[in-house]
């Protein structure tokens, strides 16, 4: 059975003004795109099995970045289609 890629938490540093969003499969948003200043980031986490988004089965998780580098780090599990 194909599994999902839940996450957890995440943390995000960019070295310049970008945008970032996280899809499933490459085509599907998980959510909006978010702006970052220069030498900003994120840090996100819930306790699990909460999760703060997931891919759709069998879908790899992939961070799509306006330009710039990023560094951080995504914690999850992945699991059965549920």
């Amino acid at each position: 059975m194909p599994e999902r890629i839940k996450v957890y938490a995440l943390k995000l540093v960019v070295s310049a003004a970008i945008t970032a969003k996280f899809r499933s499969g490459g085509a599907t948003d998980l959510e909006g795109a978010q702006s970052y200043a220069a030498n900003g980031g994120v840090t996100e986490s819930v306790q699990p099995p909460a999760i703060l988004f997931g891919t759709a089965a069998g879908e790899s998780l992939d961070l799509v970045l306006s330009g710039g580098t990023a560094a951080g780090r995504v914690s999850y599990w992945s699991d059965d289609a549920t």
